[in-house]
């Protein structure tokens, strides 16, 4: 078989200044090479049927292999242009280590930026502690203000977990009181859920739900599930979206992740588990690279699924979520069932509620720019 994708994410480092509670990633001093790196993009450009290839530059936190990053993107806007393709980069990044001249070099380089930030003090630091386990509130909160003052749009991603569930509302808000235009909600789907902290995450996303509604067409984006949710829900009452996806998102098929030694895995999540390993970028395709892509489909028939109305928008949730609650990665993990179901519910209470004016600035949008990043 061939592996095709059109985007990857480049692991630079596992290394990070920040000790989040909730991060999958084990930490070590493992930095990619100059020449791995290179050699991936090269990989990616040779293999895409796209003409654009779409790097991703993934840790750790990448910023700490800034040199690192500028290099490369270097090298593959050079060898883009010689194979008339073009080349996008994006990052994630805590933004603590980032200075004007790295955010100069972002702007200029129109890298797609996802920016992770918990919301208030308390919940930021409590959550985003340095190495030595110091606040890293201050740091961040100026960085994202900057960027933002500066006029660059981006994501500001914010977790949340089941412990603080009951401060979400207030952590985006107080994103949008730093500035913010963009933000990003995600559960740590393996902290201690109970079904009264699911209904908390319920009563906290009818609020942001309804602070969308007030505030009208131009701000919709201030909170970007609303956009995502509400073309799920619309495109699921179309003709588009009559059958059941496969995966959620497009590990294993349009996008992949490569490691610093240069193994190539379905997904960033998936990194270093030896069982989920398709190969290396020098070449090598493991024999079983396509039953384990086929094993990573979910399977429409699993009886968790019968009569749930979040099914066509779930695809069966993350399978890498399902694989650390569950073992498997087609056994939807029951927690992020329940809250795609809350998440559902509330679009369409949204849907209902929703002047014609804000929902046409809404999928006019997702028309004219094919919607947000979708892997």
């Amino acid at each position: 078989m061939t592996l095709t994708p059109s985007s990857v994410d480049i692991f630079l480092t596992r290394h990070c200044n920040l000790r989040c509670g909730y991060c999958f990633m084990p930490k070590t001093v493992t930095r990619l090479s100059q020449e791995m790196g290179q050699v991936a993009i090269d990989w990616l450009l040779s293999v895409t049927p796209l003409d654009t290839a779409t790097v991703s530059f993934y840790g750790g936190e990448p910023l700490m292999e800034w040199e690192l990053m500028k290099a490369l993107t270097a090298y593959g806007q050079a060898r883009a242009k010689s194979a008339r393709k073009r080349f996008k980069i994006q990052t994630t990044t805590n933004g603590t280590l980032m200075t004007d001249e790295i955010q100069g070099w972002i702007i200029a380089n129109q890298c797609h930026l996802t920016y992770s930030m918990d919301g208030m003090p308390e919940t930021q630091n409590a959550n985003r502690p340095g190495i030595n386990g110091e606040g890293s509130y201050n740091a961040a909160a100026r960085r994202l203000q900057s960027l933002w003052r500066a006029g660059y749009f981006h994501t500001d991603r914010l977790t949340y977990t089941a412990e603080n569930v009951h401060r979400l509302a207030d952590n985006v808000r107080h994103l949008w009181g730093l500035g913010s235009r963009g933000v990003m909600i995600g559960a740590d789907v393996l902290s201690a859920w109970t079904d009264q902290r699911l209904c908390v995450l319920t009563n906290q996303l009818r609020m942001l739900s309804n602070d969308i509604l007030a505030s009208g067409p131009r701000n919709y984006r201030k909170l970007v599930q609303i956009e995502q949710l509400v073309h799920k829900f619309h495109e699921r009452r179309g003709s588009r979206s009559r059958s059941r996806r496969q995966r959620q998102c497009g590990a294993g098929n349009n996008y992949m992740a490569i490691s610093t030694n240069g193994d190539i895995y379905p997904c960033h999540r998936l990194l270093g588990a030896e069982a989920y390993r398709l190969g290396n970028i020098d070449g090598e395709i493991c024999e079983d690279a396509a039953a384990v892509l086929q094993g990573l489909d979910c399977n429409s028939d699993h009886p968790g699924c019968f009569g749930c109305q979040a099914r066509k928008e779930c695809s069966g949730g993350c399978i890498a979520v399902n694989l650390a609650a569950n073992g498997s990665p087609t056994i939807p993990s029951q927690v992020q069932c329940a809250i795609a179901r809350i998440e559902r519910d509330i679009t369409a209470e949204f849907v209902r509620k929703c002047s014609g004016e804000l929902m046409l600035a809404i999928l006019a949008n997702h028309d004219h720019c094919g919607g947000r990043k979708c892997r």
